[in-house]
């Protein structure tokens, strides 16, 4: 079976770009791993698995993406708890049932509110950019 890479201003190249995005603010947002708290070979976790397009580009901090170090990604699949319960003790499980229950929605996102959050996401990391581009205050004293 060969790969169809994403055809320009399909479905799937939105989604793409959005995981780029999403990955991209919350490497630069979170420099440990939610999980062990390792800052050795990062990665973007998901809470739910990415097929729950609910939730798959959170970004917010108490969403269900965060960073992860690449042995509690990878342990993540086959024991979910872990993760899950560090997420309880640190939001709460009214964020979590709340969180659950998005990433099983059955809403599907029109090409319209795709296009929506690659700007919403776009604005949100040019901003982190500028924000560690821009000089200190200390630095021009």
């Amino acid at each position: 079976m060969r790969y169809n890479p994403p055809g320009p201003g399909s479905r799937r190249e939105l989604e793409a770009c959005l995981d780029s995005l999403a990955r991209k603010i919350i490497l630069r947002n979170e420099r440990i791993c939610f999980t062990c708290g390792s800052s050795n070979g990062l990665d973007w976790g998901h809470l739910f698995e990415r097929r729950h397009r609910g939730t798959r580009w959170d970004i917010s901090p108490s969403g269900g993406n965060h960073a992860q170090c690449n042995l509690c990604n990878a342990a993540h699949e086959a024991t979910p708890g872990i993760y899950e319960q560090k997420y309880i003790d640190k939001f709460g499980e009214e964020k979590f049932v709340a969180l659950r229950e998005r990433a099983h929605s059955k809403h599907k996102f029109t090409y319209l509110e795709l296009e929506e959050m690659i700007r919403e996401r776009e604005e949100c990391l040019n901003a982190i950019v500028g924000r560690s581009a821009a000089p200190s205050a200390e630095a021009s004293t």
